[in-house]
């Protein structure tokens, strides 16, 4: 059974989702109350988002909910890499960069599951995610540390909430059809110019990480760092990723 539209590419708006959307649909979809993207970092997260997906597909007795080390990490990571290649899931997992917890690499591995999950997910309200997780090591332990406080969404095990009908303005009421009609037309246009130039300048943002990447161990260390911390700024969502993100202490993953 192989997966639909698995090639998701960078230039995807997907890869625009910001951090609290991620985290919001990770902690319904698994039922935690994790905070940053980073504790996504040990490969048990991503095991059981594919669990939800394919329910009984990926052995979730074998993950390690309290993998603290970065072999254990690996071994979770295995366990995804078997089950992507039994479902045919066409995707490369960069096992190397994810376990060192950095925050863009692991946004962007998120980023990339939540529209594969969007587009490949049943919508079964059978899925138990607590249920299920407590069948891997340390899944209970895991459970009662970030419990699931609730996010803008339900968690996946709850019926979806019943959306409200919103009543139609009297202005948009008494427009005519053809009028409504070169008013979307206009609309799609400008969007499909906006998408066009967010892409262009995204493109080019991403070469230039990747250069500043390959530099990152020359001389001119603080000159990139500053460079870098521009790159990942913005307001709101994101946050600028810190250098070396330390997965100890006060925010151990486990």
């Amino acid at each position: 059974m192989a997966a639909a539209d698995q090639s998701i590419g960078m230039m995807d708006g997907a890869y625009f989702v910001g951090r609290k959307e991620i985290l919001d649909w990770v902690n319904a979809t698994c039922g935690l109350g994790l905070t940053k993207v980073e504790q996504t970092c040990t490969g048990a997260v991503a095991c059981q988002i594919l669990d939800a997906i394919y329910p009984g597909k990926v052995p979730m007795s074998k993950v390690d909910w309290s993998a603290n080390k970065d072999y254990e990490y690996i071994q979770n990571y295995k366990i995804l890499q078997k089950a992507f290649a039994t479902l045919k899931i066409d995707r490369f997992i960069e096992v190397d960069k994810l376990i060192r917890g950095k925050y863009q690499d692991n946004l962007e591995f998120m980023q990339w599951y939540k529209r594969f999950y969007e587009l490949n997910a049943g919508g079964s309200s059978d899925y138990d995610p607590i249920a299920t997780r407590e069948k891997g090591k340390g899944g209970a332990a895991y459970t009662a540390k970030y419990k699931y406080a609730g996010a803008t969404t339900a968690p996946s095990s709850a019926p979806a909430a019943k959306k409200r009908p919103v009543a139609a303005s009297s202005k948009a009421g008494s427009a005519k059809p053809p009028e409504l009609a070169e008013a979307n037309s206009i609309c799609r246009s400008q969007i499909e110019g906006l998408e066009k130039e967010r892409d262009f300048y995204f493109g080019k943002l991403r070469d230039i990480e990747s250069m500043l990447q390959e530099l990152e161990e020359s001389q001119h260390t603080d000159i990139i760092k500053k460079i870098f911390e521009v790159l990942y700024a913005a307001e709101g969502d994101f946050s600028v990723p810190d250098d070396e993100h330390d997965v100890g202490a006060e925010d151990e993953l486990m």
